[in-house]
């Protein structure tokens, strides 16, 4: 929720919450159940990026979300971890021993992109690298995941083959948001392209799970803002210091981040949805690749 901060020790892998705009003179910290109720540390298995806690401290834990405020009793953390950008999805309660691993309805390896919590009907969602999405209702015990998957993932994914086919044509980055319209699931897709190695054009389409036919291209007085940690959206009523119908974003691949600055630049941008234009926020992002960016919205 708005202001946690979420850091795993590098000493022992261990995961906390922080709500940096709290109280100044005292950050309240709460420890989340034990990384080794999830992997083995002290035997990584040959494909993680590392052996020493340090090391692993960096790819354990790819993206957390949780329901409501952690000082909330009912609150409950999704988790999606393991190497390699993510894949697999845990939860639990605040106070509890350990993590609860989710089996996924699709029985595959495959990485987990995305994963969001929608107040309108009390889920949280995932996003499989294939575009599909899946429910999760984790308010008890017997949790257990449902396709969510409409057709117009499929009618994506032609577009996504469309643009493959260009020369230029780099990856498409996929988000789950909740809709500033709507209330329900916002399927994000952010198409990258790469120009003369060291320019990037991007664009952005918008899939409202919750409207008939899904696709539209506004969302009004409302600003988005998507990046490494989990996305979401703001009323520019609230912040009138940004611009409505925007996509604020961030780079959010280790790929990018890890790239030399001469190879590829990671960029920070924002990309207007009325006119399909992008403007850079800082013109000398690029000479700054770590750590990855992450947007926080601030709350007390």
């Amino acid at each position: 929720m708005g202001g946690s901060i979420v850091y795993v020790n590098t000493h022992n892998c261990e995961i906390y919450l922080a709500n940096l705009f709290s109280n100044p003179t005292t950050v309240e910290i709460i420890k989340l159940p034990p990384i080794k109720t999830l992997v083995d540390i002290d035997n990584p298995v040959p494909y993680w990026y590392g052996t020493t806690t340090g090391q692993l401290s960096t790819q354990i834990v790819y993206k957390i979300v949780m329901s409501s405020s952690p000082k909330d009793e009912n609150c409950i953390v999704m988790l999606v971890y393991g190497p390699h950008d993510g894949g697999r999805l845990a939860f639990c309660r605040i106070g509890d021993d350990s993590w609860t691993k989710l089996k996924p309805k699709a029985e595959t390896n495959r990485p987990i992109l995305d994963i969001m919590y929608s107040n309108k009907d009390q889920l949280f969602y995932s996003l499989d690298w294939d575009s599909s999405i899946e429910s999760w209702d984790l308010r008890s015990d017997a949790a257990a995941g449902t396709d969510f998957t409409s057709m117009i993932c499929e009618e994506m994914n032609e577009m996504i083959r469309k643009y493959a086919s260009f020369p230029n044509f780099l990856i498409c980055n996929m988000y789950l948001v909740e809709s500033p319209i709507t209330g329900g699931v916002l399927h994000v897709w952010r198409y990258i392209f790469r120009i003369k190695c060291k320019e990037q054009e991007i664009s952005i389409d918008l899939t409202d799970m919750n409207l008939p036919n899904g696709g539209f291209d506004s969302i009004g007085n409302n600003a988005l803002f998507l990046g490494f940690n989990n996305s979401f959206s703001v009323s520019i009523d609230e912040f009138p210091e940004l611009e409505p119908d925007r996509v604020y974003f961030a780079d959010d691949k280790r790929r990018y981040i890890c790239c030399p600055a001469d190879d590829m630049r990671p960029i920070m941008g924002v990309h207007n949805l009325k006119d399909e234009s992008m403007a850079p926020l800082y013109h000398n992002w690029y000479k700054f690749k770590h750590p990855r960016p992450i947007w926080v919205l601030a709350s007390s």
